[in-house]
């Protein structure tokens, strides 16, 4: 993994004290026993535990624009499945993607069950945390569709040491007056769960993220869109 120590010790220092902050705020845990075990059966305990820890995080109790039937459902345990398999893809030599399916997250869960890394788990909580220092109000662009992205975006921010604030700021111009928006909605139709789709969708997030901050865009997404991509974007 390409990190300065200060800065990974730094991002392990402060997972490491959002986790115990959030043990003493959950000592009676929000989370029905019955999805604990659910999570527990498909992922590991390792895994169900990270999980159902991140799921109620404020992020998606309080900034994300989700209903409570999300909430109490899958979609929360989906969104960070699917960004712990774009960081894999970016730090896992090898590692290939398979899709943003039912089928395709119940496969991943399944490949890392008892074996979730350390450093899978200080990242999903650093990109977690960061994301909500980022949006500390609710912002109805955060949706189960965007968060998986802006997750992997938050973790190449954290690299590029640019702020929340700034990271804010980003989203809300790509939202509202930046041209590659409508490229990026071409991604989000019924078809959105397929892998060329997701290429599509973060290629399109990245571009805009990288372009505003003037910044390198992540080597691993280079020639990853592929033919469903270019015929949707009409090139």
């Amino acid at each position: 993994m390409c990190r300065n120590g200060i800065s990974m010790t730094g991002r392990i220092l402060k997972a490491m004290s959002h986790t115990i902050k959030k043990m003493f705020r959950r000592l009676n845990p929000a989370v029905p026993p019955a999805m604990v075990q659910a999570g527990r059966e498909e992922t590991g305990t390792d895994l169900a535990m990270l999980l159902n820890e991140l799921l109620v995080s404020e992020l998606f109790t309080e900034s994300a624009s989700l209903t409570k039937e999300q909430l109490k459902g899958s979609a929360v345990r989906n969104c960070l499945l699917q960004a712990m398999m774009l960081l894999d893809r970016k730090y896992i030599v090898g590692f290939a993607m398979k899709n943003f399916s039912e089928e395709g997250l119940a496969e991943y869960g399944e490949s890392i069950r008892g074996c979730c890394s350390d450093k899978q788990s200080v990242l999903l909580r650093s990109a977690v945390q960061y994301l909500t220092d980022a949006f500390p109000e609710k912002d109805k662009g955060l949706t189960g569709i965007s968060i998986p992205m802006l997750l992997y975006l938050a973790d190449v921010a954290e690299d590029a040491e640019i702020s929340p604030a700034l990271f804010r700021r980003w989203w809300e111009f790509f939202r509202s007056e930046d041209a590659l928006y409508e490229n990026y909605r071409r991604f989000c139709g019924s078809d959105f769960a397929e892998l060329e789709t997701v290429n599509g969708r973060l290629n399109v997030m990245a571009e805009s993220f990288c372009n505003y901050h003037e910044i390198e865009i992540p080597e691993e997404l280079e020639g990853t869109t592929g033919e469903v991509a270019r015929r949707k974007t009409g090139t």
